[in-house]
């Protein structure tokens, strides 16, 4: 049996629910085999208030105390350069993204919901917080992607992780209030404003390898950062070197899989005989990042191990994106042939 020093934060990011997580004391499991890391379960809960107050619990309350502050450098290198920050500059970036956002939905989709006024956010501030019933492609999409945004403007301009999630989760309630003339959205929060954090820092992560990878070209190193995360990239393109080093990687030890391939999709009208079949294109991408057993990578700052999995087809578009990873934690050992975190 094996004592869990750490936890894993979960979430299905285009699921129904967001989770809650527990510490597991005991052997590994299978996911968990191949790559040395403890796991922690998680059930699906439903998204309602309380997810909203159990998103600030995690967010603003455990931040400050049992994971600590993000440190800026790891201890076992102590001569890492202390990146530059600024405050303003992803604050900025968020109203601006927020003010586009608007814009563009009040030209192309629908002028009623985004003709915002001072009316309307008086409105929003003295009005209750609802759950909203939009679609399941804007809820579970557009919202988490939008927070990654946010997260990744800030941790492009230097700022750590607890403090880019603050930026993120302020982003959207931003958003909730100005952004749109309709209801403010709990749903809407948890899956903008604290999804998107997961959802984030993962890009921002595996945007900052990229960038980091000397062997390739600088113009392909941009552009492959751009695709992964544009906000990640734009700060470098538009500022220069104000904030290098971005982000100390520490070189992770890290795995990446990419599957394409074809299969025949079934689907059955119930109440009927009838099935109906479609030929479908899939990709399957996944990365496990900061993969224990590398002996001067140590795990000090959230997500410095992390897994991230996409799914995506030519009938469905994204099927799933899942991303999960280390809070706070500590490696372990068992003698020479087993490490994990």
């Amino acid at each position: 049996m094996v004592e869990v020093l750490g936890c894993r934060e979960q979430t299905c990011l285009f699921g129904r629910g967001s989770t809650y997580c527990g510490v597991a004391i005991g052997a590994t499991d299978s996911d968990a085999a191949s790559s040395g890391v403890a796991p922690v379960h998680c059930s699906t809960m439903s998204m309602r208030t309380s997810s909203l107050h159990l998103g600030i619990l995690v967010l603003l309350l455990l931040a400050p105390k049992g994971m600590a502050q993000e440190p800026t450098q790891q201890s076992d290198q102590p001569h890492a350069e202390e990146p530059h920050k600024s405050y303003l500059i992803p604050a900025l970036e968020i109203i601006g993204v927020d003010m586009a956002i608007n814009r563009f939905g009040y030209r192309f989709v629908d002028r009623e919901t985004y003709n915002v006024g001072s009316s309307s956010i008086r409105r929003n501030l003295k009005s209750g917080w609802v759950v909203d019933h939009d679609e399941f492609k804007v809820n579970q999409l557009f919202h988490p992607y939008q927070g990654s945004i946010y997260h990744t403007a800030a941790r492009s301009a230097g700022l750590g992780f607890w403090t880019s999630a603050a930026f993120t989760f302020a982003g959207s309630v931003l958003w909730e209030v100005a952004g749109e003339t309709t209801a403010p959205s709990v749903n809407d929060q948890v899956a903008s404003g604290i999804g998107g954090v997961f959802f984030g820092e993962p890009l921002f992560r595996m945007a900052n390898l990229t960038m980091e990878e000397n062997r390739l070209p600088h113009v392909a190193r941009a552009l492959g950062a751009a695709i992964i995360s544009p906000a990640t990239a734009f700060n470098p393109l538009v500022f220069g070197g104000r904030f290098d080093p971005v982000f100390p990687g520490h070189e992770p030890a890290f795995f990446t899989r990419a599957d394409l391939g074809a299969a025949v999709a079934e689907y059955r009208v119930e109440g009927t005989p009838r099935r109906l079949r479609r030929n479908q294109a899939t990709l399957n991408f996944s990365m496990a990042y900061g993969l224990p057993g590398k002996q001067d990578y140590s795990y000090q700052r959230p997500f410095d191990y992390f897994n991230f999995e996409f799914t995506a087809s030519t009938s469905n578009a994204f099927e799933s994106t899942m991303t999960r990873g280390l809070l706070v934690g500590r490696k372990y050992s068992l003698a020479d042939s087993y490490r994990g975190v």
